[in-house]
């Protein structure tokens, strides 16, 4: 199974290839800074694409400190 890691998804761009990505199967990882966005944006995926291997990483990338604590949680 293909995985893809996307920022900015639980809105625009981000989102519709989110969606997209779940559509054809993919594994799909969003990180977003927000908790209650994450959140709800993983269970609308969830429901709008049938697919569950969606997941998210709560993280303000423009934190460098952050950013790298986000690496490790998806490796």
């Amino acid at each position: 199974m293909k995985t893809a890691l996307i920022t900015g998804a639980t809105d625009g761009i981000g989102k519709a290839t989110a969606v997209k990505l779940l559509s054809e199967g993919w594994k799909v990882v969003i990180i977003g800074r927000n908790p209650a966005r994450c959140e709800g944006t993983v269970m609308e995926l969830k429901t709008v694409t049938r697919n569950n291997e969606i997941s998210a990483i709560v993280s303000d990338l423009s934190i460098l400190n952050e950013a790298g604590k986000a690496c490790e949680v998806f490796t």
